[in-house]
């Protein structure tokens, strides 16, 4: 990028998956990829090991109160619960920030109701300066 005729700061593209600098015991947000009804959506986890271009998390067991344990079933009251993952389980997310396929057993409403969405997740650091509970 030339500055020369306008003096300006060299733009970078907010987009380019830079490689971000993650370190153990970190907290981040996991995006799981698919429909919200089947499990997908934002996730709070902790960056376990760092393992080259992966990361490696975990995350507590909880209960999301606006899902269903069954989303196809209008008579289902059963929140939804979220499996932890514990390190032993070998959840490597990119630590690019950009999405990892597979990584996590995907939803089948036949055969595998406590699967996450696409099964694909994309890991982001935790903006400490991000102001929770804004309205």
């Amino acid at each position: 990028v030339s500055t020369q005729s306008t003096g300006a700061q060299p733009f970078t593209c907010c987009c380019a998956a830079a490689s971000m600098a993650f370190t153990p015991g970190d907290e981040a947000w996991m995006v799981v990829m698919g429909d919200a009804t089947e499990g997908a959506g934002l996730h709070e986890v902790k960056i376990e090991e760092v393992r080259g271009d992966k990361v490696l998390i975990s995350r507590a067991s909880w209960v999301d109160e606006d899902l269903r344990e069954d989303p196809y079933d209008p008579r289902n009251t059963t929140p939804r619960r979220f499996n932890g993952i514990k390190p032993e389980d070998n959840v490597l997310l990119n630590a690019n920030e950009t999405e990892a396929k597979g990584v996590l057993p995907s939803y089948d409403k036949d055969s595998r109701r406590d699967g996450e969405g696409l099964g694909a997740a994309i890991v982001y650091r935790k903006d400490d300066k991000f102001e929770e509970g804004l309205s």
